[in-house]
């Protein structure tokens, strides 16, 4: 305002400066100009001109004083705006502050519908078993009165045998009366021989006694025996014992090794059908030889060992210069090593070897080309060239010669070129359809029983605890700990059988949403309070440290080597951070996108990252990649499929630990009653 209001000063002195020069130039021609004719008549029209811009002047600075009177008048009102404005900012501040309040107590109303929902879910529940029962009873009541009227006229009818039954009774019992009489007849002849037996009985009782006291002296002599005997008893029993443990563990050990060499040979036929399939070959009877096989080797199960048995020896044959076949045959370890100059089929027909081993690339060449099912290994510089062939396997150095032994065993145990079939699977000019995937089933099943019978499923287990909501769980070497947001308490469970409550620590202005366990301390999430706690394990359970999360909304947490990795139900996310000692915050990484809706735990087992989700149900196996991309996806036996969510996760082994605030337990499953739905 100030400034146009200078502006307007500047414009009203310049026009008022002009006017002047205009007057002093007319001044000076009136002053010059004499007029020959009239020189009064101009003279009075320039007065009359000089009186028009005095007026004129006059109007302008009167029109001056108006502007500077209404701007004075306009600060006058800008001060009133500013108190206005003052004013308006202490209402707005007022006014905020009775909006946080209110969005407080908004907060507590939610929680309090939260509350009433879940009740209200348990109340649904218990309504519809209340109608079941009353069913029940409604077809209770209708069989009690269908049976009363049966029972009338099999009453009628029972009266009716009754009577018989009576009538037949009554003669019985005379029969039996006159029985009687004869049998006391008898008992009279009897007691008079039985007094006869009498005497003669004692005289044998006398004798007896005399044999009594020689069988006396004869039992201490017994009972000593019998002593040494229990000790000999006791010792083979605690000797048996031990060899059943051995037999039990040597069982297992066999049952393994079975179940390795199973799988070893699983995947030779599954090789060798792909290859006669891209080969278009006729199907021999390689299904039935592994079968065979597999049988001849299970009988040795018997002995509660496994050895597999080997028909023929495995050969190997190097193709090049003799200097380098010295060389490697040193390192490598097989017992039978052929060596080759050149590259011939038709001695490599007669050796069959299980694979190649060469230095030169274009024998590699040869053999991928000529003899695709045999497995070449290529020993030499890793370069371009090299690169660009098909798959072979490659040693670019041999001076570790145990590594080199081992990995060379290995391709050797899953070689397809056995010397039953190496012949059979040269790539021919014939091409016929494919037809071994009948034979592949055959084989798959039976190898499923072999499992199936050799491994049985683990069970279930389902614990009831004594609260409401066991929101999350964690687990340390010898207890498992878990959390109720509702009552802001930690329980203490002892991992027994009916994994009993060992102590509860209360917080009462605490409600906990995940728990995590790591390096003798446990950490607690406060979605309230937007912190993460951690809790000396001891008898106080206090809280020594806590970290600031922001704005995030935590329900899941891991600890992984010094490293956090959390969940956001809210957002769909999962964070990779750390907790920062000097600032007290957590201090997100990175964060991911949830393979579920709704994450709600995460645990690492010490190699892989494991989240689920409670609206899919689902068990996510995540690889620490940059991505944190899921390599399988699991989901719960059919048990869980209904009138479940999960709630908290965690694991310990082979066992998933799972919580459920909805069913008020905690679950644990073994991870082979999982169910892969998608493996990547």
């Amino acid at each position: 305002m100030d400034d146009n209001r200078n502006e307007n000063y500047s414009e009203l002195e310049k026009e008022l400066a002009k006017l002047k020069s205009e007057l002093e130039i007319q001044d000076e021609l009136t002053s010059r100009f004499t007029s020959p004719v009239s020189s009064g008549y101009w003279q009075k029209r320039l007065e009359e001109e000089k009186m028009l811009w005095e007026k004129r002047i006059q109007s302008k600075e009167e029109e001056k004083k108006i502007l500077e009177s209404k701007l004075s008048q306009q600060d006058i009102n800008l001060k009133n705006y500013e108190e206005k404005l003052k004013d308006l900012e202490k209402s707005f501040e007022r006014e905020l502050k009775d909006w946080q309040e209110k969005f407080r107590l908004k907060e507590a109303d939610l929680l309090l519908e939260k509350n009433r929902i879940l009740w209200e879910e348990k109340i649904k529940d218990a309504e519809s078993e209340t109608r079941q029962l009353l069913e029940k009873i409604n077809t209770l009541n209708e069989t009690v009165a269908r049976l009363k009227d049966e029972n009338i006229s099999e009453k009628e009818m029972f009266q009716k045998t009754f009577a018989e039954e009576k009538r037949i009774l009554s003669e019985n019992i005379n029969i039996l009366q006159n029985s009687l009489s004869e049998m006391n007849r008898r008992f009279s002849e009897v007691e008079e021989s039985f007094a006869n037996e009498i005497s003669r009985f004692k005289g044998e009782i006398q004798k007896r006694d005399e044999t009594i006291e020689s069988l006396a002296a004869h039992k201490e002599r017994l009972n000593e025996e019998n002593k040494s005997l229990k000790f000999n008893v006791e010792s083979a029993r605690m000797k048996s014992s031990e060899e059943i443990g051995s037999l039990k563990n040597d069982f297992l050990g066999a049952i393994n090794d079975f179940n390795d060499y199973l799988s070893n040979q699983l995947s030779i036929v599954e090789n060798l059908i792909a290859y006669r399939r891209t080969q278009r070959q006729l199907p021999c009877d390689e299904v039935s030889y592994y079968s065979k096989k597999i049988s001849e080797n299970a009988k040795s199960l018997e002995t509660l060992t496994f050895e597999p048995k080997k028909k023929t020896k495995r050969k190997i044959v190097f193709i090049g210069e003799a200097k380098g076949f010295e060389n490697i045959s040193k390192k490598i370890g097989v017992p039978e090593v052929f060596h080759l100059n050149r590259f011939k089929v038709r001695d490599l027909k007669n050796i069959k070897p299980l694979a190649i081993i060469t230095s030169d690339i274009l024998v590699a060449k040869k053999v991928l080309k000529n003899l695709p099912f045999v497995p070449t290994i290529f020993v030499g510089i890793l370069n371009r060239a090299v690169k660009n062939l098909p798959p072979v396997h490659i040693f670019t150095d041999l001076s570790d010669s145990a590594s080199a032994s081992e990995q060379i065993d290995a391709i050797l145990e899953s070689s397809i070129a056995s010397e039953e079939h190496w012949l059979s699977l040269i790539p021919g000019k014939k091409k016929t359809r494919y037809i071994l995937l009948p034979l592949l089933a055959v084989f798959l099943m039976a190898a499923a029983y072999f499992r199936t019978f050799f491994i049985p499923l683990e069970r279930v287990r389902e614990y009831h605890v004594p609260y409401s909501f066991p929101t999350s769980i964690a687990l340390d070497t010898s207890y498992i700990w878990s959390c109720d947001w509702q009552s802001g308490s930690v329980y203490h469970h002892m991992l027994d059988d009916k994994l009993s409550l060992k102590r509860i620590y209360h917080f009462p202005e605490n409600n906990f949403s995940a728990i995590a366990y790591d390096d003798g301390a446990l950490y607690s999430v406060n979605p309230w309070s937007k912190k993460i706690n951690r809790h000396i394990i001891n008898e106080s359970f206090s809280i020594i440290k806590t970290y600031a999360t922001g704005e995030l909304s935590l329900n899941g947490i891991a600890m992984v080597k010094g490293d956090v990795f959390a969940t956001d139900m809210t957002k769909g996310l999962i964070y990779h951070g750390r907790l920062d000692e000097e600032t007290g915050d957590f201090e997100i990484l990175k964060s991911y996108k949830s393979p579920g809706p709704t994450p709600v735990g995460v645990w690492h087992d010490g190699k892989n990252l494991w989240s689920c989700d409670s609206s899919t149900n689902q068990i996510y196996l995540h690889k620490l990649d940059e991505r944190l991309s899921v390599s399988v996806v699991y989901t719960l036996p059919d048990a869980f499929r209904k009138n479940f969510k999960i709630s908290g996760f965690s694991g310990s082994g082979n066992t998933i630990w799972l919580s459920s605030e909805k069913l008020g337990k905690i679950f644990a499953v073994p991870k082979s009653r999982l169910i892969a739905l998608l493996k990547r």
